[in-house]
């Protein structure tokens, strides 16, 4: 796959040839007539042509690509790992819950059935501390 970067700069240095060769030919025309000898010569451009990849050149690309990797497996590892602990997590607890619900409640006492004959107990006389005036 081609990057944009690669790409770009591969259209870069083709507008720059074509713009050299262009300007060369319009100087040769205003110039005058010239002898032949140098008039064949191909017009040389200063312009440093790379690779369409310049990455993969140097082995960037090689490095780069098994960051990525590296990258990608730490990741997908993460998740499997936060996976198995959730799992672990809620086996655990929901054992627990049902242990839980399986044990019998306590027993309640009988109420007496005379409950509403008893004497209520009135609160504590709550009154505002005397003032001093």
């Amino acid at each position: 796959m081609v990057s944009r970067r690669a790409v770009l700069e591969t259209s870069v240095v083709t507008l720059a040839m074509s713009g050299v060769e262009s300007r060369s030919r319009l100087h040769a025309q205003q110039s005058g007539p010239q002898p032949t000898a140098e008039a064949e010569q191909p017009v040389q451009p200063d312009i440093e042509v790379l690779p369409a990849n310049p990455l993969s050149a140097s082995g960037q690309a090689d490095e780069r690509s098994s960051r990525i990797a590296t990258a990608a497996f730490l990741l997908l590892m993460g998740i499997v790992t936060l996976g198995v602990l959730l799992l672990a997590t809620v086996l655990l607890l929901g054992s627990r819950a049902r242990r839980l619900v399986r044990q019998p409640l306590p027993e309640i006492p009988p109420q007496d059935p005379d409950w509403f004959l008893r004497k209520k107990l009135e609160p504590p006389d709550v009154s505002p501390p005397p003032s001093e005036d």
